[in-house]
């Protein structure tokens, strides 16, 4: 059985995402900051054991075993098959930037019921003038902790 291969770029750029040193992340995985600095230098392979705890830290990326892992070719009903290539890391951050604007929505254009339009009139008044953008934002602060039960 073919042991799978790390791919080091894409755990640096999860390290470097994730804004920790080798030794924070060497902790946060649950190995020696000294071990992981092996394995990082290509110095000592990743065991079974230590794959599984690199795949919890990653998959806070969405990552998975076929974006941190290569195997050549892995065997499906008796019959070999190429793996498909990862994502290399330009492409990991192209695939992250679409997920965060496929998960924007477009902001949503309403119109206001003639009395609320008159009271964000009266309050945008008692506020000495301001924007009506700044004062609708203050009517739901107030109406959000008026629903919480607030004190103010």
């Amino acid at each position: 059985m073919e042991q799978p291969q790390l791919r080091y770029d894409v755990l640096e750029w999860c390290i470097t995402r994730n804004n920790l040193s080798q030794g924070d992340f060497a902790r946060k995985v649950g190995t020696s900051p000294a071990y992981l600095s092996l394995v990082l230098s290509r110095k000592k392979n990743v065991g079974p054991r230590l794959r599984r705890k690199l795949l919890d830290a990653v998959a806070d990326f969405g990552l998975g075993f076929d974006d941190l892992f290569v195997v050549d070719a892995t065997v499906s009903g008796g019959e070999i098959m190429a793996k498909k290539k990862p994502p290399t890391k330009p492409e990991l951050v192209a695939m992250r930037q679409q997920e965060r604007q496929d998960n924007i929505e477009p902001l949503k254009v309403f119109t206001l019921p003639k009395m609320a339009d008159d009271m964000l009139d009266q309050l945008c008044d008692h506020l000495g003038g301001i924007e009506r953008s700044a004062a609708l934002a203050v009517a739901v602060a107030l109406a959000y902790n008026d629903l919480v039960g607030g004190d103010d």
